[in-house]
């Protein structure tokens, strides 16, 4: 059973005519557009190719990233740290200079296997927002070059869109629909931490499974991040890969705008710095009393717990034993237009699923996160969030709710939106550990956490449950 696998860029130009598109493929290395790509749109579409009849535009799609080998490299079936492991190719680690090319989604593409399958692109369809029944095709792709940029090579695109798709022909030439989301079928990935390669979800190495995104450093003390490379080179044709649409994807330049007062998309730098920072760090301001992480009373230098900490060392005020702040209305507004966007994209989720049953074949089975609408930041920046309106936004979710149970949901609607990346068993045990008030210390605290767990959290995931348990103590949901 194959992937399957999104990633997402901006337009580059809504509208582009031939010879625009002349330069592109110049640029790429390729012969300049002539008969015979016009004779190939006309195969494609089935009807004559004219300017006037469809809208070209150009996207920059895709990009690639260097595949390495790490030193004393095994293949073959092996076990590591109580792993089993299927390591097929020694390449498949992903070189430091270019781990920025890995997509929001945490896929990624080598360069030799995007050098194979880019062609795949030609002749598939474009949809909106990856509703894939063909019936509901609002054009084709009829030319894919590939642009080598040094350290990457990207893939453009030149996608037509019958301009009897009036609405959506407006909405791209006015900016209002500026990205596109291309989707493609896998054969395999390669984790790039371990090297184990999986057909399907049930074959996951736990590296991806609980630790996609995590930062991890090599022998040399390079440092990595845990994602999966799609296909391999050395299997022949298309490398495993085949890109198979892409889709007009709805970017909102300023979700949640009020007057005056704008609510800023976060860049994925800015994302993964908030998401490190504030959810991968421990925030002092959850710490309490402590003047810094090194004062905390479960800190130790060694990296281990301290056995010897005391409660939950946080303020009156954070702990919800004193009077609370009410969010401002501005604040709750904008909050509400996070959900509202968050619960859109669920909803969007939840109705491919469903078109997919009747359309076994057509269809794509969306992945259960944000990663259908999730940006490739490698080719295109957004604007960015500060940490303190992120924070404002978690403590707002947490604060409005009347149970930890809607706390923790709204937490991760938030996130969801901001694509601050949690797994899902963390929102779990979060849930059912409910606040810091019930555990004496954080050690008995995760002692908890790691019994219903059923295995030993990482180090990560029990900084991000003690946070997690921290913000949802801000609120005494309705107790004394």
């Amino acid at each position: 059973m194959a992937f399957l696998r999104y990633a997402r860029a901006n337009v580059v130009q809504p509208s582009i005519h031939g010879l625009e598109w002349d330069k592109v493929r110049v640029a790429s290395g390729a012969k300049t557009i002539n008969a015979s790509l016009k004779k190939q749109a006309e195969d494609i579409l089935g009807e004559p190719f004219t300017p006037d009849r469809f809208l070209l535009t150009h996207s920059t799609i895709v990009c690639s990233v260097d595949a390495i080998t790490p030193p004393n490299t095994k293949t073959g079936s092996i076990e590591e740290n109580g792993q089993k492991i299927n390591r097929k190719y020694a390449d498949y680690r992903i070189s430091e200079g270019t781990d920025k090319f890995i997509n929001n989604n945490l896929d990624s593409w080598s360069r030799e296997v995007i050098k194979k399958s880019y062609q795949t692109f030609i002749g598939a369809h474009n949809f909106v927002e990856h509703i894939q029944v063909e019936e509901l095709s609002k054009g084709r792709i009829i030319d894919a070059v590939l642009r080598d940029i040094g350290d990457s090579l990207y893939v453009d695109i030149l996608v037509a869109t019958d301009r009897k798709h009036e609405d959506l022909v407006k909405q791209v030439e006015n900016g209002q629909m500026n990205a596109m989301s291309m989707g493609c079928s896998v054969d395999f990935t390669i984790c790039t931490k371990c090297g184990h390669v999986a057909a399907d979800e049930t074959e996951m190495c736990d590296h991806v499974k609980y630790e996609k995104g995590n930062v991890f450093y090599d022998e040399q003390g390079n440092k990595h991040r845990v994602a999966e490379l799609c296909g391999h080179e050395d299997i022949g044709g298309t490398a495993g890969v085949t890109f198979i649409e892409a889709s007009w994807v709805a970017t909102p330049a300023f979700t949640g705008a009020v007057a005056r007062n704008t609510l800023e998309i976060p860049s994925a730098e800015m994302v993964r710095s908030a998401s490190d920072e504030l959810l991968n760090e421990v925030p002092e301001k959850w710490i309490g009393k402590a003047a810094s992480l090194k004062d905390s009373p479960w800190y130790d230098p060694k990296g281990q717990l301290n056995k010897k900490a005391g409660p939950f060392d946080m303020d009156e005020e954070e702990e919800g034993g004193g009077e609370q702040e009410t969010p401002s209305e501005s604040l709750l507004k904008q909050l509400e237009s996070v959900y509202e966007t968050a619960i859109v994209d669920r909803f969007r989720k939840k109705l491919e699923d469903e078109i997919k049953a009747e359309k076994a074949q057509q269809v794509m089975n969306p992945p259960i996160d944000k990663s259908v609408v999730e940006q490739n930041d490698n080719i295109i920046k957004e604007g960015t969030i500060t940490p303190e309106k992120y924070m404002g936004f978690l403590n707002a979710s947490v604060k409005t709710a009347t149970s930890v149970e809607e706390a923790v949901l709204n937490i991760s609607l938030v996130n969801t939106h901001y694509n601050v990346q949690i797994p899902t068993h963390i929102y779990k045990l979060a849930s059912l550990l409910g606040t810091t008030t019930q555990y004496f210390d954080v050690v008995d605290y995760l002692e908890q956490a790691n019994n219903l767990n059923g295995r030993k959290l990482s180090r990560q995931d029990e900084f991000r449950l003690v946070r997690l348990a921290k913000i949802l103590s801000l609120n005494t949901y309705g107790q004394k």
